[in-house]
């Protein structure tokens, strides 16, 4: 395993990172504005009898347990952090199964769910092929992804702020002039606080035409793409890219099919 993805996954193990997101989520009231409409797209715009299964790759605090039960279908979920699916235990109860798991090594047989489900988390994978793969080998039908995408000038502005951020960071710590000049200018506690701060989105940038191979590769063809603006953070309202054309939207609802051998 390559040392970025090593640091990725332990960023989510064995930091604050599931505190402080919870707090943001509950706090701040943040939501997508399209989760509704992920699980319906996942489901066919269906009612799923009860021997139907949904595995989710990322369950983080929980928040879509109960949407999926609501919909009766049984529900597995997966986290790789130990904290965040404590967390989860809130919307716990003896019809679902939540299990401590890497998205890229999931530890179920071949088709044994119906669906996988992966909302605001793929983007946080190291390995998004090997993850895609993964969870094509373990679904019998559906597979849906939300992700960000890479075609978007929004997108790609945040991964530049993301960069001159690190950037920033690491001169700061090289050369000692650099952080010199911070502190005058903020104060030492603030610049010792983003200096040494591990909490950053781990975003790893993909574009629609990979991830389309990615879906072939694992034995899935696309059969539904959903493009959004992303939310403005904390209020709610839509902004960004005001293409017509789905696919140059910030964020992408993408499902794909099993395809059978």
């Amino acid at each position: 395993m390559r040392n970025d993805e090593t640091r990725s996954k332990k960023f989510f193990i064995h930091t604050r990172y599931s505190e402080d997101w919870t707090k943001f989520i509950r706090e701040k009231g943040y939501k997508e504005g399209y989760e509704e409409l992920a699980i319906d797209i996942l489901l066919n715009f269906e009612n799923v009898c009860s021997s139907q299964s949904v595995l989710e790759v990322g369950v983080g605090e929980g928040r879509f347990i109960h949407k999926f039960l609501e919909r009766g279908v049984k529900y597995v979920g997966i986290d790789i952090s130990t904290k965040m699916l404590k967390r989860a235990a809130e919307n716990r109860n003896n019809e679902v199964d939540l299990i401590v798991a890497d998205a890229e090594n999931l530890p179920f047989r071949g088709n044994c769910f119906d669906h996988v489900f992966c909302f605001a988390t793929f983007f946080f994978l190291p390995n998004n092929y090997k993850a895609i793969k993964e969870m094509g080998r373990v679904t019998k039908g559906n597979v849906l992804i939300e992700f960000r995408n890479l075609f978007s000038f929004i997108i790609i502005a945040s991964y530049l702020k993301l960069f001159i951020v690190k950037l920033v960071k690491y001169l700061a710590n090289k050369i000692s002039i650099i952080k010199t000049v911070l502190v005058l200018a903020y104060g030492k506690k603030k610049v010792d606080a983003f200096v040494n701060s591990p909490y950053f989105h781990p975003n790893y940038p993909i574009d629609p035409i990979r991830l389309r191979r990615f879906f072939r590769e694992a034995g899935l063809k696309i059969d539904y793409v959903e493009g959004f603006d992303l939310p403005k953070l904390y209020r709610g309202r839509f902004v960004g890219a005001k293409s017509i054309r789905k696919w140059l939207k910030p964020v992408l609802l993408v499902r794909a099919h099993r395809l059978r051998a």
